[in-house]
């Protein structure tokens, strides 16, 4: 900015006397560097905002892929499964008993090995003895799954089949079922027949055992994968336990046992299925660890996603989860 300058006007007006004008000039030279200050600050300003942005940005970004929304734009609708119905209280769809164990196995594109799946979960679980039902979360297949498991219904009266309106993903179609379910326990399960139903007493002895802990985390004690579905799983879990701090060492296997009041509690976006024990615990809910069987794939081909691609996946979320660690809330309220 150029010095003030007091020219003598010549026309009528009064010349500034030379004793005013060093006053003058310390004054133009203060509103040169206050005005200097104010685009300092101005600046600074600016950056600190634009970082702001960049920051709420990333995070709103990071949650909209977590909620498996578009990357831009926020005038947008939420994914149908989050006003979802509560399908416990129709009796029309229901069977009159109310079970203990309800056993939720989400089902995409599995034609080939679906009634083999219904066949023996249904022979496991009835050597316990106590009410059950089977909520197959049908994920919207293609292949003529979903016919296959309407013919089933007539021989398996446990059969419950939810179908949701679009592809979701693993973690929607476990939330589907999980909130249909009707059980005390909920047990998840892969369809794919690499879970053993056999394991399912375990996981509820487990819940009844010392201490009732709110879930019971099946370990696959000798994992049937192939190499890369194997390493990609170790980095995961290492990753995973080192951002979220929750120390389970297998919580990609499925196999999982839960009392029914933590699993409905569960805040579920895509990806959250690898993030399940960790959820419990956010609610102050106890994990224990159980060995269970792991066996190879006999029909069909993996339908939710392998290989390294996935582990990059878990890294983005597990940041999603200890943003949501971080932020939780909790307390305990008293009537007074």
């Amino acid at each position: 900015m150029s010095d003030i300058n007091y020219t003598p006007r010549t026309h009528g007006c009064h010349q500034k006397s030379r004793a005013a004008r060093p006053c003058n000039e310390r004054m133009a030279r203060f509103a040169q560097g206050a005005h200097g200050s104010h685009y300092l600050y101005a600046a600074v300003a600016v950056a600190l905002a634009g970082a702001g942005g960049i920051c709420m940005l990333l995070i709103v970004r990071n949650l909209q892929m977590a909620k498996g929304l578009p990357a831009a734009g926020l005038s947008i609708n939420f994914l149908p499964l989050m006003n979802k119905p509560d399908l416990r209280g129709n009796p029309g769809s229901l069977a009159s008993s109310i079970p203990d164990i309800s056993l939720v196995a989400p089902v995409y594109n599995e034609k080939e090995c679906i009634e083999d799946f219904v066949r023996e979960a249904d022979t496991e679980l009835k050597k316990l003895g106590r009410p059950y039902e089977i909520v197959c979360a049908d994920d919207c297949s293609s292949d003529g799954t979903r016919e296959t498991l309407l013919k089933l219904k007539a021989d398996f009266p446990c059969l419950r089949v939810v179908r949701l309106s679009c592809n979701q993903g693993q973690s929607g179609a476990f939330e589907a079922g999980i909130q249909a379910a009707r059980g005390k326990y909920i047990v998840l399960i892969d369809a794919d027949m690499q879970n053993d139903p056999a394991d399912i007493a375990k996981l509820i002895g487990g819940l009844e055992g010392p201490g009732r802990p709110a879930c019971a985390a099946g370990r696959r004690a000798k994992r049937q994968d192939n190499f890369v579905r194997k390493v990609s799983s170790k980095i995961a879990n290492r990753v995973r336990i080192w951002i979220t701090g929750d120390p389970i060492r297998d919580t990609g296997c499925s196999l999982k046992a839960f009392r029914a009041e933590y699993a409905r509690r569960m805040k579920l976006f895509r990806g959250m299925h690898r993030f399940f024990t960790t959820l419990v615990r956010m609610q102050g809910g106890e994990v224990v660890e159980i060995d269970v069987n792991h066996r190879p794939r006999s029909k069909g081909t993996p339908k939710y996603g392998q290989g390294l691609g996935r582990t990059f996946t878990a890294l983005r979320d597990a940041f999603a989860v200890r943003w949501m660690k971080s932020r939780g809330l909790h307390y305990e309220i008293e009537e007074l």
